[in-house]
């Protein structure tokens, strides 16, 4: 039977996979499905069909789990932020780590013992970071996020996972586009910003033209009725405007939340500097990271995609040498501020991983941090990593299928993968923090 468009199937899931999605397989091959939950029975209908598998939308839930619940955003499933909404959280966090040991096998060909996630103090109201788009609904502008699967933008009037300071931007930027000024037709996208040390936010546009006079206004109008400490916008040809501050403060700490002491070092973090999203869970990823580099005082680190200084700064107070690698301009602005506000002894190198020269001081470092975008390492990268020759390396990654990956490279070049934890940065979506550590061969540690 060809298999087409809007042929009607009934699958039992045989297991969650990247993404979110459940698979099982119908005369032999493989289905994908969103929505779907291990164990179920679904009826379905194929929306595409391509060489080797199938992606199919469910219609009709035969058996459900009983790990399935209401989703409690009404938004669900158009919107395309959230995948894993229909899912207890206890299953969430078993379906990701299950995820992740078999992104291992199958792309990074090892088999790891993936421990139980360490799970997010808060499952809402933790993300601190959102990009927003603009469109038109009903001959309306309106505010949201992207539908799953394409561009069109669904109206978001709250958003279950974002920080109640971002909730409370969402009402005045939404009558914003209900105006009828002229620049209002040239705003594409609209980020906010919090932290959890800092009671303000930053709101960002990003346009087709910078309209100087209307942007200061509308600057004031928000002051107005946001905690707003800075209003910047882009154009397409990312020239900036600024009214206001472009930085925020965070204070990161080395223990979880619920132990927090007055050791926090607070960080300056601009508009345009990576920042974790989920407080609570850096704060346990930072802790855990200090915790297996199980320092003395005497080793020599190097830190790489080390953005402000998330990693670096922590770790400088109980090493003898930081270096602190990084590309991006505003993160190098960041880290050098911050590495003069606190003290600390971090040498901070502006340099993309790839074009980096080490000198005599850097080679053989006991710790070498990574922290690569979603992608992962480039193959130059990896060479620039391995030639190094670093006793230890501890991996940080968004993304279980770069990092099995990058794994399988490292083993190649005699990297025992040793351990690796998982942290749920992100609840009810799909994706996961990961925490790897690598143990090079003994003869590079002479």
């Amino acid at each position: 039977m060809t298999v087409v468009k809007g042929t009607p199937l009934t699958v039992t899931i045989e297991k969650m996979v990247h993404g979110g999605r459940g698979m099982g397989r119908w005369d032999g091959v493989p289905v994908f499905i969103g929505g779907a939950i291990e164990g179920e029975t679904i009826d379905a209908v194929v929306h595409t069909a391509r060489k080797g598998y199938l992606e199919a939308t469910s219609v009709r839930i035969v058996t459900a789990s009983g790990e399935r619940v209401e989703p409690p955003c009404p938004l669900v499933p158009r919107c395309g932020g959230c995948q894993l909404q229909h899912l207890a959280y206890r299953a969430q966090l078993e379906a990701k780590r299950a995820i992740v040991a078999e992104s291992f096998r199958r792309l990074g060909r090892l088999a790891v013992d993936v421990p139980p996630l360490t799970p997010s103090p808060d499952v809402s109201g933790y993300r601190l970071r959102a990009g927003l788009k603009v469109g038109v609904v009903g001959g309306r502008r309106v505010l949201g996020f992207y539908a799953s699967g394409s561009h069109a933008v669904v109206p978001v009037s709250s958003c279950l996972v974002l920080h109640p300071r971002l909730q409370a931007a969402l009402g005045p930027l939404t009558d914003l586009l209900a105006r009828s000024d002229r620049w209002i037709a040239d705003l594409e996208e609209i980020e906010v910003q919090t932290t959890s040390f800092s009671e303000e936010v930053l709101v960002i546009f990003r346009m087709h033209h910078l309209d100087r006079r209307a942007l200061g206004a509308i600057g004031r109008e928000l002051q107005a009725v946001l905690p707003l400490r800075g209003l910047i916008a882009y154009d397409r040809q990312r020239h900036r405007w600024v009214g206001g501050a472009d930085a925020l403060e965070e204070r990161i700490d080395a223990r979880p939340r619920s132990c927090v002491t007055l050791d926090g070092i607070v960080c300056r973090v601009s508009d345009r500097t990576f920042l974790q999203i989920n407080a609570g869970v850096n704060a346990a990823l930072v802790a855990a990271l200090g915790e297996w580099a199980a320092l003395s005082g005497r080793e020599r680190i190097i830190d790489l995609y080390a953005g402000f200084g998330n990693f670096s700064l922590p770790l400088a107070r109980r090493a003898s040498q930081v270096t602190l690698v990084e590309s991006s301009r505003s993160a190098i602005d960041d880290a050098r501020f911050n590495t003069r506000a606190s003290g600390l002894p971090v040498r901070v190198v502006a340099s993309p991983v790839e074009s980096w020269t080490p000198d005599e001081r850097d080679r053989h470092p006991d710790l070498v941090i990574v922290d690569p975008p979603r992608v992962g390492l480039s193959p130059l990268a990896l060479d620039r990593l391995i030639a190094l020759a670093p006793a230890r390396l501890l991996y940080v990654s968004c993304e279980p299928a770069t990092l099995a990956r990058d794994a399988e490279r490292l083993a190649r070049s005699g990297y025992r993968l040793t351990r690796i934890r998982g942290f749920d940065m992100f609840p009810h979506t799909a994706h996961v923090e990961l925490l790897a550590e690598f143990i090079g061969p003994p003869a590079d540690r002479d």
